[in-house]
């Protein structure tokens, strides 16, 4: 809520304006993520005996810290760098969702967006959108025009051969590591997006308990399990 009202962000202070309570650190924020999710996903919990959890608005405004990426952008840099607060912050909500084990849709998408104050997603001065015009250089390219990508765009399951028991994605590193309980009675295999922008030069994947062919040309794993109980799927980058 203060990165949305002040349009402010950094990973070393952080105000939770419900409590007062001050964060200097990332993993701080990320714990205050997880308990606010948190306490959605126990609501969920409660209607028709449980039901799965679906945050309908998740992100943040990519005019952060008075546009500067927008300036870096028009500048000619086509790095990261200007957009690290933005993935930071992204990473830290996607975080904690795995943690929970729960899902989300980015807040919005504005096929009109622009890099600029006054029109923004077109509404209110929101610029919520994940994707702007004015940075898609190649058309051609799925990615160009994206924004801050590296904080969002993640591997994850698209689908399980059974139940979800534990997600964990480190950015840094590009480790992924997924444990799910094998249901007998799913009849098709598990399926892990792998995405190119995390794992550029390749990846190597282990199963504990089943095997797996690798998709990369559609940024996928097939994993299927070949025994009752836990099924651990880690997924490292190429060194």
């Amino acid at each position: 809520m203060t990165t949305l009202a002040t349009k402010m962000f950094s990973p070393n202070f952080s105000l939770d304006v419900l409590t007062g309570e001050i964060a200097t650190a990332a993993e701080q924020i990320q714990e205050r993520y997880e308990r606010q999710l948190g306490k959605l996903a126990k609501m969920s919990e409660t209607v028709n005996d449980g039901a799965p959890t679906l945050v309908g608005e998740c992100g943040i405004p990519f005019d952060l810290n008075g546009a500067e990426a927008y300036r870096a952008f028009q500048a000619g840099d086509r790095s990261d760098t200007p957009w690290t607060p933005h993935i930071i912050a992204l990473d830290l909500m996607y975080n904690a969702l795995d943690t929970l084990l729960i899902n989300s849709t980015q807040w919005n998408y504005t096929a009109s967006n622009r890099n600029d104050l006054a029109i923004g997603d077109g509404w209110n001065q929101e610029d919520l959108s994940i994707f702007s015009r004015d940075q898609q250089t190649n058309p051609a390219d799925i990615n160009s025009g994206g924004r801050a990508l590296a904080g969002f765009v993640r591997p994850y399951a698209m689908a399980t051969q059974g139940i979800p028991q534990k997600v964990k994605f480190d950015r840094i590193t590009g480790l992924f590591d997924f444990t799910f309980e094998f249901d007998p009675s799913a009849r098709r295999a598990t399926e892990v997006f792998i995405p190119r922008l995390q794992y550029p030069g390749g990846c190597e994947i282990e199963v504990i308990g089943g095997v797996a062919e690798l998709d990369l040309n559609n940024q996928r794993a097939i994993v299927k399990a070949e025994r009752a109980g836990e099924v651990r799927v880690v997924i490292c980058r190429k060194p």
